[in-house]
């Protein structure tokens, strides 16, 4: 049924005619596709999913409810805030060990766009937008540049038929 389902960090649909979207601000927006199977994912990446590991978690979910397999999948990993834009405090840059080197600035985008190549996606399928939302205050919405205010951009993504 259309409208909000809730709050979460990953929607999956295999439903003609439905589309699966999600609202972001700096954190990452990644859809993925399967053609063959004809299912689709909106996922939502800010560091905390990227360090859980939710774009491995909803590729899984992908291949148990419709038999996804990796090598079939597309994926587009929209504008989010780079690495010239996200400092962050040693607490967090620690968690980060085992995906990059520790320091004050991440490339969160290649964390996620490294954690879809390990979960089988094949590097030509997977898109990175490689625009930072922080920086082009005139397109995007931002958390960091406009704190609570900022508004929110909306990623969808559907099966058509």
């Amino acid at each position: 049924m259309p409208g909000e389902v809730g709050v979460g960090d990953a929607l999956v649909t295999s439903q003609p005619g439905m589309f699966v979207s999600i609202r972001t601000a700096d954190c990452f927006p990644i859809l993925i596709a399967d053609p063959e199977k004809r299912v689709v994912a909106a996922v939502h990446a800010g560091w905390r999913g990227a360090i859980s590991g939710i774009c491995s978690k909803t590729i899984q979910a992908m291949e148990r409810s419709v038999g996804s397999h990796p090598n079939d999948l597309l994926a587009v990993i929209g504008p989010g805030i780079a690495e010239c834009c996200f400092e962050v405090g040693p607490e967090v840059a620690m968690q980060f060990e085992p995906f990059v080197e520790e320091r004050t600035r991440i490339d969160l985008e290649d964390v996620i766009y490294n954690q879809l190549c390990r979960s089988g996606l094949l590097r030509e399928r997977i898109v990175k937008s490689g625009i930072c939302t922080c920086c082009e205050g005139e397109m995007f919405h931002s958390f960091r540049r406009e704190h609570e205010g900022a508004g929110r951009s909306i990623s969808a993504i559907g099966v058509l038929f």
